[in-house]
């Protein structure tokens, strides 16, 4: 698989993020690195702790990431869920969009695992 086909599966900005990290190499490695972060392991332990605070600024982390990658979708939901945790509080939508976020991480995980291996058709 080669990295744009990995962005049209996750439903990524990959004519954004090639103008921004300049090759697709540098994409490969950067997506890459994103198999090592935490964010998202704490993102989750703070919304199972009940902690505003934390998923707030764990969600804030993964938007950014998610923007510099050109991961459209967890940027989006995860901007999302900054903005609704910010108050201080979880409600019911926070668990939804956290939810739907778990979902479009592993999904795109996977995929960069698959591009990461260098799967089918690289």
């Amino acid at each position: 698989m080669t990295v744009r086909e990995c962005y049209e599966k996750f439903g990524g900005d990959y004519e954004g993020v090639v103008s921004r990290l300049v090759s697709e190499e540098r994409v490969k490695r950067f997506l890459t690195l994103l198999l090592r972060d935490d964010t998202f392991v704490r993102l989750s332990a703070a919304m199972d702790a009940l902690n505003a605070e934390d998923a707030f600024c764990r969600a804030h982390i993964l938007k950014g990431i998610g923007m510099n990658l050109g991961l459209t979708k967890i940027s989006e939901t995860a901007g999302m869920l900054a903005d609704i945790s910010r108050g201080g509080y979880l409600t019911p939508e926070a668990f939804e969009l956290f939810e739907e976020l778990k979902i479009n991480y592993s999904m795109t995980l996977n995929l960069i695992v698959g591009l990461a291996e260098g799967c089918a058709g690289e």
